[in-house]
């Protein structure tokens, strides 16, 4: 967990700064930034979970487009990653939905953090949004080692982890998959994983389309 850390990585520099060049503490304490980072992240995390649980939390009312909050999504994920390749491939029209913008941005961005923790840095990050029948549905597809088939419907669960060589090398608490169902649903969604051919993962989100008001005449 990010407090073990942080607490192996303090307690060796009071224990050893005396043997420890200043390249090394310093790169200590980054790492232990770092772990305060998903720290707090996790806690926010939490602290979301136990609102929605509790129904703190009204259904948003706002319309907003969807189509904005996934480019902001996406110009953040590209300045933190500049070395991936993001492709996008999104139908025309803004997809307005009925929603809490700052809280579908966070599903968007972890949902291509995940991709990109989890895939080779060479492979692109593809992204594909599409409307029909009153809804709008945004795909986030890595090509990483994937998930086993029996293990798509549990990696929403919270603090579940799948334990394959897609996580080995990648630290977290198995929450923010669980967050990403729990913002959607609020939302009036639906969110799924998938094993696309070529392989990889591929998660889905769908939302409903805000009812386009009638024209006066």
């Amino acid at each position: 967990s990010p407090l073990t850390v942080i607490r192996g990585l303090l307690s060796t520099i009071t224990e050893y700064h005396e043997r420890l060049s200043v390249e090394e503490i310093l790169d200590m304490v980054a790492r232990s930034q770092d772990a305060v980072v998903r720290l707090d992240k996790l806690v926010s995390d939490l602290l979301l979970l136990s609102k929605l649980d509790a129904g703190d939390l009204p259904r948003p009312t706002r319309i907003v487009s969807l189509r904005d909050i996934l480019a902001q999504a996406l110009d953040e994920a590209r300045i933190a990653h500049p070395e991936r390749d993001f492709v996008l491939r999104a139908v025309e029209g803004e997809a307005r939905v009925r929603g809490d913008g700052e809280q579908l941005r966070d599903v968007i961005a972890s949902l291509l953090d995940n991709a990109v923790n989890y895939s080779p840095e060479a492979t692109p990050i593809e992204i594909d949004v599409a409307s029909g029948d009153g809804t709008v549905a945004v795909t986030i597809r890595d090509r990483g080692p994937g998930v086993p088939a029996g293990e798509l419907d549990r990696i929403f669960s919270r603090f579940h982890r799948v334990r394959t060589a897609r996580n080995a090398t990648v630290a977290g608490a198995g929450i923010g998959l669980a967050v990403c169902r729990a913002l959607v649903e609020r939302h009036g969604g639906q969110i799924e994983a998938s094993k696309p051919a070529g392989g990889g993962l591929a998660v889905t989100f769908t939302l409903p389309l805000a009812a386009r008001k009638p024209k006066r005449i």
